[in-house]
């Protein structure tokens, strides 16, 4: 067993380490390094959302450090890996409607 802590930061660390290409490789990334830290995990699951952001604009001015969530549609991806290399990725895109 792996404390939910302990998979919130390595997730944190690789994306920081190595950024976030796509959904699909950030979730295979995360679930390798799980199957390779932790001798005890024979499959890993990773679910991925990809969600658009959009600038703060206030009086025609966009700013730096604001941004607002626009979830028009989501692009999201789920790993199945297997310690014997087997993996399964599902992806695409699902719409948000408010």
């Amino acid at each position: 067993m792996i404390a939910a802590d302990t998979i919130t930061n390595s997730v944190y660390a690789l994306a920081n380490e190595n950024g976030i290409d796509t959904p699909e490789q950030f979730a295979i990334d995360v679930c390798q390094t799980h199957l390779d830290t932790y001798t005890q995990v024979s499959s890993c699951k990773a679910y991925v959302e990809e969600m658009p952001w959009r600038r703060m604009d206030i009086l025609g001015v966009e700013l730096n450090s604001a941004f607002i969530n626009t979830p028009e549609a989501v692009r999201f991806a789920e790993v199945q890996q297997n310690r014997d290399d087997s993996s399964e990725v599902f992806s695409g895109f699902k719409t948000c409607v408010s």
